[in-house]
């Protein structure tokens, strides 16, 4: 049975469950008052988001769809990223077990844009352009917007779309507004060793609190918000890894040169808010100013143990292979990784009189990805009979069994290979003013309108590195017999307990014997600089009649680029400068019918840009010799353009009375030109022939596709025993074609699915409400995904993820009109991720992961 059929069974089940718990419930209650309690029900919780979202997706101008928060200011996940994957057409892309980037119907996140209130915000990743969601809680915002097309007033570099992350305003409630919740939770997967490394054990609890409040003063004309939270995350992570050889097998699946062993336990810390100021003397003017931060604390271990299979390999059977020799090294990282993310911003909006709409806005963003690491490497001779053996092929993995077991489990004979330790700071800096004028425009305006606007923004990021790489010293021997922890951990498809290196033990060994290592730096290699001013104008007519409305404009922006980087030749690092600049202009129409009273066509066309990541722009030049005697330069490209795109969708929508439900189905395409890829070329540089290897705008793409979503708040409105339950669902298909370009922008093949892009999507949720008693279970899936592509003209080196699903369940139960009791489980099923490496011998498993479940229980109140 695929994941597919199998989550919608187990969303059945999780709603035969449900009913179950109603039914015990409605058995103790008179049936009179259950007649009466049900003519008096008031909509709230999860049916209150969904009725919120609705309204919101009925009344705006553009193909979007929106999430909300409830009476309470919750949602039922961890992070932004991943409260956004409830939307129809959104796939989050994990980093280990949580969401961290947002792509948009089928394009990876490098086509997203992402906006607070409406300004955008820096990103705390290092070389790409994705937004880091993280660390920012869902419970933070009212409201998540997911534009899927582009009216000429928004930004143009949105390609998939744009998200956008509405916070709370005092004047959403009257007087005084206070939530707030705290719980304690525990992962199950807590057996990797990690004790004092950020964490006071080997295992813990977990633990989380938020809190918003709002009030109005001086005769409700000043309002304040304000709303912080904290998160501390306490989980291992289990891995094991394969690398494969593209030669011929000695059986029918591929030959193995490595496994790796690992363990990576983890604690993780989010904590920030944001403090709001809004002031409105009257219905004509408003005006607000916002400060937020928001910080995630990463201390994470990855212990390491790898074998390296060396020499022939020959069938023992048809499962086996043997192999003569071999390798192996123990590893020891730490990562103390902090990213914060700082935004300060400014909104005024002006009605100077009737029709006329005067905005203004300024912004500022700032982000940062620091991480500072220790890596310590044992490794054993190379091509030892003893780490010679034999591996199993199981579930498309290589199971590894080496001739000596003890040899392999003894830290004497791992010499000393290497102390590294880096330091890197990555800064992003976005400053954003605005300001538009609009005539006729405002949401009920009938008959012609326009608007006008300008724009301009500046991104500057800065990365540094600072690195050190440690050996013995001539005539010094260390070996790691007494740095091994006693601990044992075993992992996923490992025959033997890991060795697992005591990196503190090694530290203060280090600390108190330095005079035995030498040091090589390497400090300014990898540095860059890169900055970006963005001006853009637009201008927009729009058109209202009774039953349907037309934006129609065109927007201009011109990308102006200068980019500092080192080059490196002979080993003598000098910096060089380059800029760049180039215009786009962008056409845009939308618009909508109401063919009834609760049915609604949609329908647009625009241009999109995707512009070029800072390290594909601002890469190092590396200059090196090849074998036959040619130079060989690597470096990024400050001469790219930006990707471009016409884009098209059309929507069918019903909306159920008073916005208790909904029903849509969506049509989309999307054609991609200058799409970026590397490759190598011959050029004549200072008279000099060279092979230049650099990003470069050479490929296309295309995608299409449709969405189905359908929201119900009261199943019992169509059948009378479901009275109280509810459901949603929507799914999303993809069809991408995109080009593999070799050497000299030769089209090698064409692939059905862009990088990232999954085959389709499905998100589904049942959810029940009566009397104190709240409870949903929600279910994500994603199918196969590519994650790299081979520049070849085979498939064969390709990545993917495999299909991944998840089941989660919340549920509240009222102890007063004020006061809950709440629950939540987390990836119930247990579920890991897997990613494979593709050959014509069959899939091999790259990199296996297990996570566990994560449960919480705790409180929320209301005021």
């Amino acid at each position: 049975m695929s994941a597919f059929y199998k989550g919608i069974s187990l969303v059945a089940l999780a709603s035969a469950l449900a009913a179950g718990a109603a039914v015990a419930q409605d058995a103790v209650e008179d049936a009179a008052d259950s007649a009466v309690r049900l003519e008096t029900v008031t909509v709230r919780g999860f049916a209150l988001q969904n009725q919120l979202a609705i309204a919101e997706k009925r009344n705006n101008d553009t193909t979007a769809d929106f999430l909300a928060a409830d009476e309470i200011n919750r949602q039922p996940d961890y992070n932004i990223a991943d409260a956004f994957r409830r939307a129809p057409g959104v796939f989050t892309i994990f980093d280990e077990d949580e969401g961290r980037y947002v792509g948009i119907r089928g394009l990876n996140a490098d086509y997203t844009i992402a906006s607070l209130d409406g300004s955008l915000i820096a990103t705390a990743e290092r070389g790409n352009r994705r937004v880091n969601l993280e660390a920012i809680p869902s419970s933070a915002v009212k409201r998540l917007e997911v534009f899927k097309s582009r009216t000429a007033n928004l930004e143009g570099n949105a390609i998939g779309g744009t998200i956008n992350m509405v916070t709370r305003s005092a004047f959403d409630a009257d007087g005084l507004y206070a939530v707030g919740s705290a719980g304690i939770g525990y992962t199950t997967d807590q057996d990797v060793p990690g004790e004092g490394y950020g964490r006071d054990s080997d295992n813990g609890p977990s633990y989380r609190g938020e809190f918003t409040i709002s009030n109005t003063f001086a005769n409700d004309t000043f309002g304040v918000v304000a709303s912080g939270s904290y998160l501390q995350r306490r989980r291992d992570q289990q891995r094991f890894g394969g690398s494969y050889s593209g030669s011929t097998p000695a059986n029918d699946f591929p030959n193995t040169n490595s496994v790796i062993y690992q363990g990576y336990p983890n604690t993780i810390e989010r904590f920030g808010g944001f403090l709001k100021f809004e002031y409105q003397p009257n219905e004509d003017f408003f005006v607000d100013t916002l400060f937020s931060r928001y910080t995630q604390e990463d201390t994470e271990l990855r212990l390491g143990q790898q074998i390296n299979l060396r020499g022939a390999q020959t069938a023992v059977d048809g499962d086996t292979n043997a192999y003569a020799r071999g390798q192996a090294f123990i590893r020891f990282n730490d990562f103390f990784i902090d990213k914060p993310i700082f935004t300060a911003q400014s909104h005024m909006r002006w009605t100077p009189g009737e029709d006329h709409v005067i905005k203004a806005s300024a912004s500022y963003s700032e982000a940062t990805f620091h991480e500072p690491s220790n890596q310590i490497l044992f490794t054993t001779p190379n091509n030892l009979d003893e780490l010679g053996g034999e591996y199993d092929w199981r579930d498309g993995a290589p199971v590894v069994s080496v001739n000596d077991p003890a040899f392999l489990l003894n830290g004497a004979n791992y010499p000393f290979t290497s102390y590294i330790f880096y330091d890197q700071d990555n800064d992003d800096y976005v400053s954003e003013y605005s300001a538009d004028y609009g005539y006729n425009t405002d949401r009920g305006d009938m008959g012609l309108g326009f608007d006008t606007g300008f724009q301009f923004r500046n991104n500057t990021r800065d990365f540094d590195e600072q690195r050190s790489t440690y050996t013995l010293a001539d005539g010094n021997t260390l070996d790691a017999s007494d740095f091994i922890l006693n601990d044992t951990f075993s992992g996923p498809y490992n025959n033997y307990d890991m060795l697992i290196l005591d990196g503190g033990a090694f530290l203060d060994y280090f600390r108190a014997n330095g005079s035995l290592f030498d040091e090589a730096v390497s400090n300014t290699r990898s540095d860059y600089n890169f900055s970006e001013d963005v001006t853009a104008a637009y201008g927009q007519a729009v058109y209202k009649a009774d039953r349907f409305k037309i934006l129609a404009g065109l927007r201009w922006e011109q990308t102006e680029t200068t980019v500092k980087r080192p080059r490196t030749e002979n080993g003598v690092a000098t910096v060089v400068s380059r800029t760049s600049k180039y215009d786009n202009l962008l056409p845009s129409i939308t618009g909508y019918y109401d063919l009834t009273e609760n049915l609604k066509l949609r329908g647009s066309y625009f241009q999109a840009v995707g512009r070029p990541n800072p390290s594909d722009l601002a890469g190092s030049e590396n200059v090196t010799i090849g074998g036959d005697g040619m130079p060989q330069l690597s470096r990024g490209n400050p001469d790219l353009e930006a990707r471009t795109s016409d884009n098209f969708d059309m929507s069918l929508e019903y909306f159920f009375p008073e916005n208790q439900g909904l029903l849509a189905v969506a049509l989309f395409s999307k054609d991609i030109d200058n799409e970026i890829f590397r490759f190598q070329t011959e050029e004549t540089i200072d008279g000099v022939v060279t092979r230049v290897t650099q990003p470069r705008n050479v490929a296309s793409a295309s995608l299409k596709g449709f969405e189905v979503s359908y929201v119900q708040n009261n199943l019992g409105d169509l059948v009378d025993m479901l009275d109280g339950f509810g459901v949603q669902a929507n799914y999303t298909w993809f069809d991408g074609k995109s080009d593999v370009v070799g050497a000299d922008a030769e089209v090698l093949r064409e692939i059905d699915q862009l990088r990232q892009q999954p085959k389709y999507v499905f998100n589904a949720s049942v959810f029940y409400d009566r009397g104190p008693f709240e409870t949903r279970v929600t279910y994500a899936l994603a199918s196969s995904y590519p994650t790299s592509v081979s520049s070849s003209a085979t498939s064969y080196g390709d990545r993917e993820d495999e299909e991944y699903f998840q089941l989660d369940w919340t549920a509240r139960y009222d102890l007063t009109s004020r006061l809950q009791l709440t629950g939540e489980v987390r990836n119930i099923t247990n579920e890991t991720k897997s990613n494979y490496q593709t050959s014509e011998w069959g899939n091999a498993l790259r990199d296996y992961s297990t996570y566990g479940r994560t449960v919480f229980f705790g409180v929320a109140f209301k005021y």
